[in-house]
Formats: C-alpha cells, sequence, structure tokens
C-alpha cells in the first residue's frame, strides 16, 4: 500500500444536533481507553484544489484574564452531601482541523473520606458539543457508555444502584451542561471518568478553548492539541511546541501542583482551511485532497473497516446507507469484499462476492449495533488478516468518524501499522 491510498477516511455524524443524551454503562475489554490521538490526514486544498501552504496558529497556549473573576468550575464531582471530590489529575487531548475540533478528557477525583460515596459529576461544554464517549472505571475495567432513552437509562442506573455495582447515567440539562450520577466512590481512593465531544467553531478563525480557569488546585495537568496544516509558531506562556508529523502539529500543557488562572486556547485558524470549507448552521463540510493520480481505481479486492463504536449510534443509519453505497460500487466491478467491524474489538463480519453480500450486510452490521470505544489498531490487524488470505493486493476503506480512543492511539505508531500493510494492501 502506497502512501496515496493508505486510508479512506469517511467522517459521519460529527455534527449532528443533540438535544437529549442518557449513556448507561457497559463492559469495555480496552486495557489502553486513556487518549485519542490525532487521525492520519493532510493540509486542506486551497480555492484551485492543490494542497495549500498552511500558516501557524497565531498563538496557542494558557491565556489568562487577570481582569475577570474566577469563574464557576467548568467540571467537577460533587458527593450526594455537597461535598467536591478534589480534582487531582487532568488529562486532556484534541485534535484541530479546520472547523472541527475533537477533545477528550480523562479525570480523576480522589475521594479523601473513609467511607463509601455516592456523587453527582457535572461539565459544561462548549456551545453546540457534542458527547461521542463516557466511561467511567471500577475494580474490574472501564465501563463505556452507550446511548439509550433517557427513562430505559435512569431504570438501568437504579437497577445497578440497588446491586451496588458501578452504574453511570450522563444526561444533557439545559443548555450544553451535562451532569452525571456516579456511584459507588470507594473510600480513600481514586474515580477516573472520561468524557469525549465534538464541535465546530463558529468560524474556521475561531479560537478552540479548554476551559480551565475555576478548577481547583491540580496535582498534575497534561494537555496536548493536534493542530493539522500548521507549521513552526511561537506558543502563547504556558504551552510548548511538540514535534511536527506531515501536516500536524503539537501544542503542548504540562503543569504540576497549579492553580489553574489561565484557559488553554489555540487561535488564528487559517485563511486556506476557511476558504476550503463550506457551513451552514451548525454544520460543515472540509474537503481533504490526497496527492496522486484522478485514475478510478479498480475495486477488486477490498477490505471493507467498518467503525461501530459508540461515537456512531448518532449517526447510525447514516453509516449503514454508506457501507451500502460502497458495497454496490464494488459489486459494480465484480469484486471481493471482506467487511470487518471494530469498536473495542474487531471481527470479519461477512466475506465473499459483494454482489452476493448484497443488501443483507446492513442487517449484519445492525445487529452487531454501536457500542463500547474505537480500537483503530485491532481493526487495521483484522482487516490485514482479512485481506492476506487473497494472496493478492487488497484495498482498505474506512468507514469511520477517525476517531482512535483504545488499543493505540499515538498517530506516529498507527502510521507505523499502516507503512507495515504495503504486503497486503495496494
Amino acid at each position: 500500500m502506497n502512501a496515496r491510498h493508505r486510508l479512506a477516511l469517511q467522517w459521519l455524524g460529527c455534527l449532528l444536533a443533540l438535544t437529549s443524551l442518557a449513556v448507561g454503562c457497559g463492559k469495555s475489554d480496552s486495557a489502553k481507553p486513556e487518549a485519542s490521538g490525532p487521525q492520519l490526514g493532510a493540509a486542506a486544498p486551497d480555492a484551485g484544489g492543490s494542497p495549500a501552504t498552511a500558516q501557524a496558529p497565531r498563538a496557542a497556549g494558557l491565556k489568562s484574564d487577570p481582569g475577570k473573576p474566577a469563574p464557576a468550575p467548568p467540571m467537577q464531582l460533587t458527593s450526594s452531601d455537597g461535598q467536591g471530590l478534589t480534582l487531582t489529575k487532568l488529562q486532556a487531548r484534541a485534535v484541530l482541523d479546520g472547523p472541527l475540533a475533537l477533545t477528550e478528557l480523562h479525570l480523576t477525583f480522589h475521594n479523601d473520606e473513609a467511607r463509601q460515596r455516592q456523587g453527582t459529576f457535572e461539565i459544561v461544554l462548549p456551545p453546540g458539543a457534542q458527547v461521542s464517549r463516557f466511561a467511567m472505571k471500577n475494580p474490574s475495567g472501564w465501563m463505556e457508555g452507550e446511548v439509550v432513552e433517557k427513562q430505559q437509562a435512569r431504570r438501568v442506573y437504579e437497577d445497578f444502584l440497588h446491586r451496588k455495582q458501578d452504574p453511570a447515567l450522563l444526561e444533557q440539562d439545559q443548555g450544553n451542561r451535562f451532569s452525571a450520577r456516579v456511584f459507588p466512590i470507594p473510600p480513600s481512593a481514586d474515580k477516573e471518568l472520561i468524557v469525549s465531544y465534538s464541535q465546530t467553531l463558529v468560524d474556521a478563525r475561531a479560537p478552540y478553548l479548554l476551559p480551565l480557569r475555576g478548577l481547583p488546585r491540580l496535582g498534575t495537568l497534561t494537555i496536548r492539541a493536534f493542530v493539522h496544516g500548521t507549521g513552526a509558531t511561537q506558543p502563547a506562556p504556558g504551552g510548548s511546541l511538540g514535534a511536527t508529523v506531515g501536516a500536524v502539529q503539537t501544542v503542548q500543557v504540562d503543569k504540576t501542583d497549579w492553580q489553574p488562572d489561565a484557559d488553554f486556547e489555540v487561535s488564528g485558524q487559517t485563511a486556506a482551511v476557511q476558504e476550503a470549507t463550506l457551513r451552514h448552521d451548525n454544520l460543515a463540510l472540509s474537503r481533504i485532497v490526497l496527492p496522486g493520480t484522478q485514475e478510478a481505481a479498480k475495486l477488486e479486492r477490498v477490505v471493507l473497516l467498518v467503525d461501530t463504536s459508540a461515537s456512531q449510534v448518532l449517526a447510525w443509519e447514516q453509516l449503514l446507507a454508506r457501507t451500502q453505497q460502497v458495497l454496490e460500487l464494488i459489486a459494480k466491478d465484480g469484486g471481493d469484499v471482506a467487511v470487518v467491524a471494530f469498536d473495542q474489538t474487531a471481527t470479519e463480519v461477512v466475506t465473499g462476492s459483494a454482489k452476493a453480500i448484497g443488501e443483507s450486510l446492513a442487517g449484519v452490521l445492525r445487529k452487531r449495533g454501536a457500542l463500547g470505544a474505537s480500537d483503530l489498531q485491532a481493526g487495521l490487524a483484522a482487516a490485514a488478516k482479512a485481506a492476506g488470505r487473497w494472496k493478492l493486493p487488497a484495498r482498505l476503506i474506512l468507514l469511520g468518524d477517525g476517531m482512535a480512543t483504545a488499543g493505540e492511539v499515538d498517530p506516529a505508531a498507527l502510521a507505523k501499522q499502516v507503512s507495515a500493510m504495503t504486503a497486503v494492501f495496494s
């Protein structure tokens, strides 16, 4: 598989309006659910369709506003007796690509009392943001959230509560405030939560903001922002630049024993990205052009890698429709296909002639459902295994939101894994 045809990414469901959300938890087998990394990509093209010369953000890092009093905490976990639990560690990762921003927060709270407690977690998200993942850690591992109808989620929560197991219920309150009941919080121990969300910026040049002011003193703060289509720049005070990988620039912040007196901000999106983006209300469409010939490739042998993680549930039917369209294109060329579905696990769900599989594929995927984290590493490994049986070069098409939330999430490691697949993919 050469650099021109590594992965075809289909972004679905990042920008759908969200009016009501309830999440009940199911167990995840993920060993490393902490982080999301940036996905493989390229700089956005200019108006003429060729890759643009990307400019760097004007400023990135911690931005303070000493003239304003500290606001209410943007996130907190409060026990049932009204006492706040200590937020000891905050790890944040963000991927910024034009008007799209994807954020994952890994929060560690500490119960400093020698008794089991029950609490309410609250977080204020940016306007129009949509939750894509909510997970809670307990002694047996991470519990992944599933989007269900609100009343059903409450019944599940109460049932788990009576059985003294770890439930969690995340609900949207007025506006962009979310709250979650959390139980149990073990005595003299930590409670870890993960919240992931996607958002569109007001316009292509609007800053990305992660609110920090109002939080208590943090033992550890770690922020990594992966900004697509940037070059070298000087960060704002409190931030530093990491290595540039292709068109991706890393902005990072590391603090210990720090009282937040500033928010994290990445500002100054490029004019090239703005020109290459179409917007309407809360929807955005950006085109990414990979270098190479415009000649259509014949789809004779294809591995179709479909993301069935929980982040797909809001656009589940659209994903199934898109998968069916791709299958029909393969059938027109008389090609064979192996369909691999992945979330926190990866499974080859059907193999054979695309024409013979036909409309049955949607039913197979619908039966599997959308639940759990997204282990892209496992999905790629399963895709390579499926393609290896053909003994001839195949093509790989990935349908999903491009977010890796479990398994390997480092972009350099994933790129290395993709490069090692050249023996089976052309």
